[in-house]
């Protein structure tokens, strides 16, 4: 819970490094047809972090971040399928959500993960997603309720989109 505003400022390209869940991406890894595609604009960072580039906003106490990128998970011959398109953070001062856009709706987003922020300096944010009832059957049930994520780091950069992270 945050107990004070956020800085104000204009929107500043910001890099969302998550590791998604280390469990579930070892498990897709061992899997004979396992595999995990991201969009062109994702990277790879090491120790099983992606980052996804996006967009931060600033507006009063409420801080915004979205990217037009995506990773998608499959395995078990199209069985498993974890599409988390186009993510997008909501924080504030009481709530915070981690929202991808429905892969089975009309483009609508959807609250996949609870967000509790663990950390928040000048520089970006640490935070942990716990996962809603969407966030569950997004993953096909295999976590329960209030599964804890991997924690997500939001790192605001300086740069321009497409700069080196």
């Amino acid at each position: 819970m945050i107990s004070a505003p956020l800085i104000e400022a204009p929107a500043v390209f910001a890099v969302l490094s998550w590791g998604v869940k280390e469990s579930f991406c070892r498990y897709v890894a061992g899997l004979s047809d396992g595999a995990c595609d991201v969009s062109g604009g994702v990277r790879l960072l090491g120790s099983g972090l992606y980052g996804l580039p996006g967009e931060a906003t600033f507006e009063g106490a409420t801080f915004t971040w979205r990217s037009q990128e995506s990773i998608r998970f499959s395995g078990h011959g199209g069985a498993l399928d974890v599409p988390l398109l186009a993510p997008s953070l909501n924080i504030t001062p009481s709530v915070g959500s981690l929202c991808v856009i429905d892969p089975g709706g009309d483009a609508e987003r959807m609250v996949i993960a609870d967000v509790e922020v663990l950390r928040l300096t000048p520089d970006g944010a640490t935070l942990r997603p716990r996962l809603t009832e969407a966030g569950v059957a997004l993953f096909g049930g295999n976590y329960p309720l209030a599964t804890a994520l991997d924690d997500l780091h939001v790192i605001l950069r300086s740069g321009v989109p497409g700069s080196p992270i």
